[in-house]
């Protein structure tokens, strides 16, 4: 079987899938690929529970594809964000940063006094 499209994306993760959408918003037929099946219950394997960010400039991006009105209502505004690897060790928690003795600090900080 042969298929003609105008675009074809390869990956269904947010950026394909989003990408997909757009296009198609505007009226490009879209193919979009993914060899592995959604995973769409978290007992599942290969369930990661991740969430995502977008930046406030995304939103327009959202909307303009027709998405932002279907996710808005799950949204809010991110507090904090801690990264975590797969295997669940934190990466960067902006509240306990690794403590790096090879680093300067570039700004004195402001509750300590220098003698």
């Amino acid at each position: 079987m042969r298929k003609t499209t105008d675009i074809l994306i390869s990956g269904g993760g947010v950026a394909g899938l989003t990408a997909a959408a757009a296009f198609g918003s505007v009226g490009f037929e879209v193919l979009c690929v993914e060899p592995t099946p959604p995973v769409t219950d978290a007992t599942s394997p290969g369930a990661d529970l991740r969430t995502t960010a977008f930046l406030t400039p995304s939103i327009a991006v959202l909307e303009a594809a027709g998405l932002w009105q279907r996710l808005a209502h799950q949204a809010a505004a991110l507090q904090i964000m801690r990264i975590v690897d797969a295997g669940g060790k934190r990466v960067h928690d902006p509240e306990n940063p690794p403590f790096d003795p090879n680093t300067t600090p570039t700004k004195k900080p402001s509750n300590v006094t220098a003698f």
